[in-house]
């Protein structure tokens, strides 16, 4: 049991517990329009009720990552999971995982990833490993 001390405006474990309630309110909000090429900080600001500068403040408060950072993290894990289905092509997926641009899209994984789409997919291949949805 922690003794976490008393800060303004409530204790720290409430504020803790606030900061995770606004993380899963984010994490929905994105989660609900991964696949929206359209989807930008401005609509997130709009869905969760506030200015671009608080909800900057908020998210880098509780995470550690500006929104734009937890945007893209989100679409790469979900791609990780679409590149596992062999029936959809690094396109479907890029689509699939709000990129517009598909070459955007194999640049940005690979400089978070390591590896192009293509390769991370091969990888699985070569081990033998079936990820079919």
């Amino acid at each position: 049991h922690l003794n976490l001390p008393n800060a303004p405006g409530g204790t720290t474990r409430e504020k803790l517990k606030q900061g995770e309630i606004f993380l899963e309110r984010l994490k929905t909000v994105i989660g609900e329009n991964i696949s929206n090429t359209d989807f930008r900080i401005e609509d997130l600001c709009k869905a969760l009720h506030m200015s671009h500068s608080k909800l900057h403040r908020k998210a880098v408060h509780s995470s550690g990552y500006t929104p734009q950072q937890i945007i893209r993290q989100m679409r790469l894990d979900h791609a990780v999971v679409l590149l596992q289905n062999p029936d959809l092509n690094i396109n479907e997926v890029a689509l699939n995982t709000g990129f517009e641009d598909p070459g955007y899209f194999t640049r940005v994984f690979k400089r978070e990833k390591g590896l192009t789409p293509t390769e991370f997919r091969e990888s699985f291949v070569k081990r033998g490993i079936d990820f079919t949805l």
